[in-house]
């Protein structure tokens, strides 16, 4: 379904699901190595909403309301999420239910509460696919991700368009679900590149183009600033992203002090250097190795499986985590990604849990395709405290280790 977005000219054209997003006076997009970093934000669209609509196609065609219910009665709190048939009505995130329901009235809406943990397997599997791609993956909430490409593309501007399409394909071709990605030289480039064509929407700024990109933008459109920030900015004569990066950067720390003030500064301007940062948070511990030569030995391949085995279940017991979930993770010699996750009755510590999971997901993965496999990989997910102990909070601040 094409779409019609505008460049900085105020030129109009249509696009399908990808925009090279280019100022007519810069010359436009230029193939080819692209500087400083490349950086994706994979942002799911809609998505406890969309997971409703995947397990009934029905729900995809009239306005779907997931609702964050508080209990106290039967209409209160507010909306989580909207499908696109509801958002054209205006029901969106935020708004109180009984005011969603009000606007709805006659339109035939269905209103769910959220399925939390139906959702956060859907998002382990979606993040598995991530990592089977990238090395560099940081999952910033349960449906979005930032994925740092510089080296696996070697900023090629079209290696990285691939990638980001590759990714858009294994995603809809094993979770049935549509995402929308931005690729930009930075983390807050690439977020607000992810947001410009949804859904289902691929974006891309070339470094030397993030300032003009930038520029008109309203500045509540950068993170980190909310309402109370913006009329404070509005208040300074600032109303636009392009007015902050020309504004005074001892102006903006003297306002907001010298952190806030110079993530401002460098943000604005699309310079922001806050790196990728891979973690093995609450959510999963994973590890993928690439093959000495693509195979479908199931032997050979259950080596590498025992060594994986063994370096996250070590992992596990070094941080007191046991896992309900174990995945595994394939690049075929195609490139595309399968994954496969066997779900416990019961939270596990066990390594023979680990192997003989891993090795049965192995064997039903290679029954479904007859492509040898290049990449291999293990993943254990829905991660509990062995204990009652505090420290998970303290384990995801901690600096990460590469796997």
């Amino acid at each position: 379904m094409d779409q019609t977005v505008s460049d900085a000219c105020g030129l109009e054209r249509h696009i399908s699901s990808i925009s090279f997003w280019q100022a007519v006076s810069a010359g436009g997009f230029k193939s080819g190595e692209d500087p400083l970093r490349m950086i994706l934000h994979c942002d799911l669209d809609y998505f406890f909403a969309q997971c409703e609509e995947l397990s009934n196609p029905g729900l995809s065609t009239k306005p779907l309301v997931i609702c964050a219910y508080s209990g106290r009665t039967e209409d209160s709190g507010v909306v989580s999420t909207a499908n696109y048939v509801a958002r054209k009505l205006r029901v969106n995130s935020g708004l109180p239910i009984i005011q969603a329901k009000k606007i709805l009235e006659g339109s035939n809406a269905t209103y769910l509460p959220i399925d939390r943990p139906r959702y956060e397997s859907i998002s382990d599997r979606v993040m598995a696919i991530f990592s089977a791609h990238v090395g560099i993956v940081e999952k910033a909430s349960i449906d979005e991700a930032y994925l740092d490409i510089t080296e696996q593309v070697q900023l090629d501007l079209t290696e990285g368009r691939n990638l980001a399409q590759s990714l858009k394909r294994d995603i809809r071709r094993e979770e049935g679900l549509s995402c929308s990605i931005g690729l930009g030289a930075s983390k807050v480039v690439a977020k607000i590149a992810s947001g410009f064509v949804k859904p289902d929407g691929l974006t891309i700024v070339p470094s030397y183009q993030s300032a003009e990109f930038l520029s008109p933008l309203p500045v509540d459109k950068l993170p980190g600033i909310g309402k109370k920030t913006q009329e404070r900015l509005r208040g300074m004569h600032l109303e636009t992203i392009g007015d902050l990066a020309k504004s005074n950067i001892q102006y903006i720390t003297a306002a907001f002090g010298k952190k806030m003030g110079t993530y401002f500064h460098l943000a604005s301007r699309g310079m922001d250097k806050d790196p990728v940062r891979p973690r093995l948070g609450p959510e999963q511990l994973s590890r993928i190795v690439t093959l000495k030569e693509n195979s479908r030995d199931t032997d050979m391949i259950s080596l590498e499986l025992e060594d994986l085995a063994q370096d996250l279940h070590a992992k596990a017991l070094k941080h007191g985590l046991q896992f309900r979930s174990v995945g595994i993770i394939a690049v075929l010699e195609n490139l595309v990604a399968k994954t496969r996750t066997k779900t416990l009755d019961q939270p596990n510590s066990s390594i023979d849990i680990i192997r003989g999971s891993s090795t049965e997901l192995l064997r039903t993965l290679l029954e479904e395709t007859d492509l040898q496999i290049r990449r291999v990989g293990i993943q254990l997910s829905n991660l509990t405290p062995t204990t009652g102990q505090t420290f998970l909070a303290e384990f995801m601040e901690r600096p990460p280790s590469t796997p």
